[in-house]
């Protein structure tokens, strides 16, 4: 009976794990879609109104500079987004990290 119990309490431990690492996958996916199909897309549109802002004859060299400046903090924006996407598709390595409390230095890191 012991035995039994034992083989039961694995198997359903095994079951525990194996749904809670199928949630994670699942919220990762999820959020990654989001990210994408909200934040990039409106980074992506601000990247690019702020290079046409730039070509606009008859700016001022001010605002010019301001546009170009605009545009490269957009591109750092895409490229920080693109490097949450990469960990949350990484199933490995990083889901620890998920799990307990951390700080979004150490996620990204």
């Amino acid at each position: 009976l012991r035995r039994l119990l034992r083989e039961r309490l694995e198997q359903s431990g095994n079951a525990v794990e194996s749904a809670t690492r199928f949630a994670l996958l699942e919220e990762r996916t999820r959020l990654a879609y989001d990210i994408h199909d909200h934040i990039g897309h409106q980074a992506t549109f601000l990247t690019l109104r702020a290079g046409a802002l730039a070509l606009t004859p008859g700016l001022s060299e001010e605002a010019r500079q301001g546009a170009a400046e605009v545009q490269e903090a957009s591109r750092q924006v895409m490229a920080d987004l693109r490097q949450m996407l990469e960990v949350l598709r990484d199933g490995h390595g990083r889901q620890a990290m998920l799990i307990g409390p951390t700080s979004c230095a150490e996620f990204l890191g």
